[in-house]
Parts: structure tokens; sequence; C-alpha cells
């Protein structure tokens, strides 16, 4: 065997991994603040055979206690690498650190699902916010810090409680809301028709991210604020309702014995409720529109019916 294929074996043969081995590539991923995958991420071309980011993890939760030296090596090297070069870092103050958590008990929303929001920064991990979260990490990159800063609207925070007002949502409660949203209260007609004021915190896009079951929790009062707007303009004159089938064919067979368009509709109306168009009576025709104002609907359903009693008198 020549010098150079005992070479090429000695860097592929197996250590033992320390504590104090794997503490130090613990320490190089906390404060670099990149994630096994990120750092393994395009390196298929220039990493040794077979390293991948399972094998990684395995040695940083203690799962694998030997690793082949070139790959430790290729490791070590990129994570250090990486940290002279990536963007300077902002150090997460204790006080910060807790706002930051308390931000993200408060919306509720999982951290996966931060990571997988629109806009995230692509190398954003939930492994970083968690461990950033718990305080194992005491620096991010500006933008990761400034993305988090702004989801979870951090900057409205201007003291923590001792025990934030959070409870689960049920999937009673989902059920309700998603019901709420398919006749159009959620998630912005109720903050503009809203008859008292809007809960401290609460925002259009915390109660979008409810609808989307990013967050399992929620603030009570916030909770409660929206579902009484939501039973508020559910008996309100110009609330939203489902188009039923039955509904649906009372206004097509009105039709077919008025002979009239949704713009012959719209001509023949005297007065028509604020809002009521052609187009929103051909949708409910063509079933495309699920959901109707009540006061529309009523308008136009009484307004054929009388055309065609008239038609039925005269002949």
């Amino acid at each position: 065997m020549n010098e150079q294929s005992k070479a090429g074996k000695s860097r592929r043969s197996r250590i033992t991994l320390s504590e104090a081995l794997v503490d130090e590539l613990l320490a190089l991923r906390d404060s670099t603040g990149i994630g096994v995958m990120p750092l393994l991420r395009g390196t298929r071309d220039i990493a040794p055979a077979g390293l991948n980011s399972a094998i990684v993890n395995s040695w940083l939760n203690g799962s694998t206690k030997t690793a082949r030296q070139d790959h430790l090596d290729f490791v070590g090297q990129r994570w250090q690498e990486m940290s002279e070069t990536e963007q300077p870092r902002i150090q997460i103050e204790e006080e910060e650190r807790q706002r930051l958590a308390f931000a993200s008990k408060r919306c509720g929303m999982r951290i996966a699902s931060v990571c997988a929001l629109p806009g995230a920064p692509a190398d954003l991990t939930p492994s970083i916010i968690n461990r950033m979260l718990i305080g194992a990490l005491k620096s991010m990159r500006r933008e990761h810090l400034t993305f988090l800063q702004t989801t979870w609207n951090v900057d409205a925070i201007e003291q923590i409680p001792d025990e934030p007002d959070m409870i689960p949502i049920s999937a009673d409660s989902f059920e309700r809301l998603s019901e709420f949203n398919r006749l159009g209260y959620l998630p912005t007609a109720i903050f503009s028709a809203a008859t008292s004021p809007v809960p401290s915190g609460l925002t259009e896009g915390m109660v979008a991210n409810w609808l989307r079951r990013h967050c399992a929790k929620a603030q009570a009062p916030h909770l409660g604020w929206v579902f009484s707007q939501c039973d508020a303009m559910a008996i309100h004159p110009r609330r939203r309702i489902a188009i039923s089938p039955d509904m649906h064919r009372e206004l097509m067979a009105l039709r077919d014995r008025t002979q009239l368009s949704p713009k012959a509709i719209m001509q023949r109306l005297h007065n028509p409720p604020n809002g009521l168009t052609a187009g929103a009576i051909a949708r409910w025709s063509q079933g495309t529109a699920k959901t109707a104002r009540k006061d529309h609907w009523d308008f136009v359903i009484a307004a054929l019916k009388e055309r065609d009693q008239r038609i039925g008198t005269q002949r």
C-alpha cells in the first residue's frame, strides 16, 4: 500500500467523540447561529463521501459516539470558515430575549410556521429560534432578529406580565373561526365594523394566523373579542349569509320565470341597497359566490317575486 493510500485510509478512520469535542462543535454552531442543514447546503461536490446532516446531528445529540476523521475535519473547518464570512451578529440581552419569548407565546404560532412565513430569511431555522428563546444562543444575525421582532410585534410589548392570559384554541373554536371566515367576517371585516375598542396587541394578521392554524394558543381577551364581534355581525341587517342550495334553486327559478339577467334585474330595481351590483347577482347565479349580504339577497329575491307575480297576473 502506497503512502497516499495510507493517508486516505487514515483520514477515513473513526475517532471517539469526546464530550469536549462535541462541546466544541456545539459552541461553533451556537456562536455562528448556522444549523447543520444550512452548513452542508451546496457542499455535495466538496464534502467527503457519505457525509450528511443526519450524521452530524447524531454527533451533536450523542446518539453516535464515533466519527470519521475526514467528516469531522470538514465540518469543523466549514463552521470556522462560515463564522468568518458571516454577517455581523446582534447580541441578545436577557431583557430582549424575555420580550421575544413572551411575544412568541402571545402569538402562539408554531416555530416551524414562523420559518415558513412569506419573507422569512431562507436560512432561519426552528433550531436557531428555539435556541435563542431558551437562552442557548446569545446572538443572531440582524435580519433574523428583525424578522422575528416584526412577526411577533415585539415593539407593542411595553411590559411583560407575570402570567400571560393564554388559552388553547380548541377544535370547536377553530371551527367557529373557519365559519366566520367563510361568511366574510374574518380576518378584516370585524376590525372595520368594530362595535367596541380593539384589545391592545390584537391585529388582523394575528387573526389570519389563527385561521391558518399557525397558532395553537391565543390571549383569552383577544379570542373573546373576536367571537363577540362575529356574533354581533351575525345578527346585523347587513351581515353576510351562506347561500344554501335551496336559496340558489329559488333564485334560479325566479330568474328563469322572469327571464331577467343580472344586469336587467339591476335596471329594474328601485333604490337598491348600497353596494349591490349586477356582478354580485351574477356570481350568486353562477354559484361562484358562497355568501351574500342579507339585505342584498332579500332585496333581490323580493323584487324578483314581485316581478314574477305581475307576470303571472298578466297571463
